[in-house]
This record gives C-alpha cells, structure tokens and sequence, in this order.
C-alpha cells in the first residue's frame, strides 16, 4: 500500500470492522495506481482520479459513486492533516454524469484482450524488453500480491530459465517455489530477443540526442533496467518501481490507457477458461475454476473471482 502509515492512521478514525476492511480494499486497489504516479490519492489531478476510477472497474454507478465518496473522504482527511500537497480534491469535481459516462467506458471498452490483439500491440513498441514483460504476464507469469512479493515472478526469471527447445519457461518465486509453463512460440520469439538486446532506446525508439540509447545492465535476468551507475546494492533483479515505471511509459506510448498489469493477467486467465472450456465440451464446474488456480499457484480459495470474470466474458461475446 503507497504511504501505509498514512493509511492506517486513516483507517484507524474508523472504529467499526467492516467501515475499516471495505476502505482498506479500496485503498489497496489504488496502491498500483498510486505506484505508478509516484504520488498519494491526495494529490492527483483530475485526469489521474479519473483513471483510477476507471482502473476499479465497477459495473454500476452506484458502486463507483460510494468508491468516489470514500477516497474523498480520505483526500480531505490528507488535507486536515496536512498531507496534501495541491489542497485539490480532484474526486470532488466528478459529478453523477461524468461517472455513468465511466460506466459505460468500463463496460464497453477494454475489459478484455486476446492473445492476438497483445501481439499486435507489442508490434507498436521497439524494445524487445518492453513486448517481454507484456507477454509474460499475459502467460500467467506475475506471482503473489503481498507487497513484498509484487511481480515476484517477472523479477525472478532468468535467461537460462528460457527453455526454446520445448517453449517453455521456469518461474520462481521468493520462497523458492517453481513450476514451469509452456508458452506460445509468439511469446518464445520475443523472449529470445529480449535476452539479447543490451541497449535500451528510449521513448519507444523516438527520443533523440545523445542519451537517446541507453546499454542495459549487464545481469542473468530477462527483465533488466537502464545501465544509469546508480547504486542498488546487490540485487540485480529489475525493481518493482521499474517495472510499474515501463508500463506507465507504454501506455503512455501507445495512448492505451486501459493496458494495466491486472488486465492482461486477468485476460490470460480468461483465455486459459475458454481453451479448458472447449477441451471439456461443456461449461467449467468449481473444480475446473479451481485446478486453473492450483496450476498458476494462486489461491483456490479464490476461484468465485475467475468463474465471474469468465461469465463476465463470455457474456460480452
């Protein structure tokens, strides 16, 4: 969570358990998106409260109305305390008009993306590295979601755990554990290259001048950062910050401001539903929801999510 001791002290003029968990959900939600702004809810402008509105991805807007009402709440809280920087509550100026119109975007538009249509968006971007992180989570490659454990998987995989010969990788996560995963030979090829660029071109292959190429560190691991002389201490894995730094940039390349790390994870998810699907010959039960969640290592406890977001899909087809 971004600021967490501000958080918990928001949370604590709450004294009542649900009030306290159904903020803090809300609040998580909004963490990744805090993360990539780099700045508190407390102080982002207009265009940011609208797309972290949008990024919840409610259904109705009633339920966005009352996510709307509790970050205002907590935006005014910052500026009692004195927190704010801007003393702007940019949350405040979204009325029920402009939120129906969200609605509609969020039902319509980019709540789903094939295996194809990524592909041809990786095509838009030049550095093989940036097409790999894409793909990879699409693959189901991401790991945990505890804060000590985001992109676990993505910051853990190494060359030599590209395997070509079979297309298959090997993902490992902090604690040690490890499966292996068979990926498309599109998903193969951008892996390859991206193991062997070493120089980065910065702004999508646009900028200009001379820090226009950057070379990239020199490290075992598939995604790795701009070669800058920064001290990081020992670890060579690609950061958390730089991972959420590089799909801010691509959004804000290709102007696809839906492409989120969740969305195309979640999309990857749906894709695995709709092939166990077609295997079976019939509707997926409980335990199918289930087995996808054991094969990924997520928590099977969680399978209602999957079969709604699956329903959800197929709905829309």
């Amino acid at each position: 969570m971004f600021n967490p001791d501000r958080k918990a002290m928001f949370l604590n003029e709450y004294p009542n358990d649900l009030t306290r968990k159904t903020y803090s959900s809300l609040l998580k939600q909004l963490s990744l998106f805090e993360e990539e702004n780099n700045k508190d809810l407390c102080d982002f402008s207009y265009s940011e409260a609208v797309e972290s509105l949008i990024s919840l991805k409610k259904k109705t807007v009633k339920s966005l109305d009352v996510a709307r009402c509790i970050i205002i709440k907590y935006v005014e809280w910052c500026e009692l305390k004195g927190y704010s920087n801007t003393y702007v509550n940019s949350f405040k100026l979204l009325n029920k008009h402009d939120l129906q119109k969200y609605i509609h975007q969020i039902a319509n538009k980019n709540s789903h993306i094939t295996r194809d249509r990524l592909y041809e968006i990786t095509n838009d971007l030049y550095n093989y590295i940036d097409k790999a992180l894409l793909v990879l989570l699409f693959e189901g490659v991401r790991g945990r979601t505890e804060m000590e454990n985001t992109f676990e998987e993505l910051r853990n995989l190494k060359k030599t755990d590209v395997i070509k010969e079979v297309n298959s990788i090997i993902v490992t996560r902090n604690n040690g554990d490890q499966r292996v995963i068979q990926v498309d030979q599109r998903t193969m090829d951008i892996l390859l290259n991206a193991m062997n660029q070493d120089i980065y071109h910065k702004m999508n292959g646009e900028a200009e001048g001379k820090f226009a190429i950057v070379p990239l560190k020199d490290t075992p691991y598939v995604l790795r950062t701009l070669d800058v002389n920064k001290q990081e201490g020992d670890d060579n894995r690609i950061s958390v910050s730089a991972i959420n730094s590089k799909l801010k940039n691509i959004r804000q390349y290709l102007n696809l401001s839906f492409l989120n790390p969740t969305l195309i994870f979640q999309s990857g998810l749906i894709e695995r539903c709709e092939i166990l699907e077609k295997q079976i010959g019939e509707s997926l039960q409980p335990v199918h929801y289930k087995q996808i969640f054991r094969d990924l290592k997520l928590d099977e406890r969680q399978w209602f999510s999957l079969k709604e977001m699956h329903l959800a899909f197929k709905g829309r087809k």
